[in-house]
């Protein structure tokens, strides 16, 4: 392990586009280099589970399929609904 300083970083610039990257950030596909384009930092605060409220009310959606293997509740924050940096509870 080797300590850098500072938070992880990606590259954050239009010329990722259409790019396969590895999980740890490095391009895999033969590409341009992209050391001289923007950073950022990547992480955020950390979510403290006990203080996470737990979901109990479940919204029926009469879809089987929804209702049976990805059950909705009151106050979950859906993906496809929410923003990034949007509170947990």
């Amino acid at each position: 392990m080797r300590f850098l300083g500072h938070p992880r970083q990606v590259t954050y610039s239009p010329n990722i586009l259409g790019r396969v990257f590895r999980g740890d950030g490095q391009s895999m596909d033969g590409g341009p280099d992209l050391s001289g384009d923007r950073r950022v930092d990547i992480g955020g605060p950390s979510v403290n589970p006990v203080t996470r409220i737990v979901p109990n009310k479940m919204i029926r959606t009469n879809v089987p399929m929804i209702d049976v293997f990805n059950c909705l509740v009151e106050s979950q924050k859906i993906p496809i609904f929410s923003v990034a940096g949007e509170p947990y509870n």
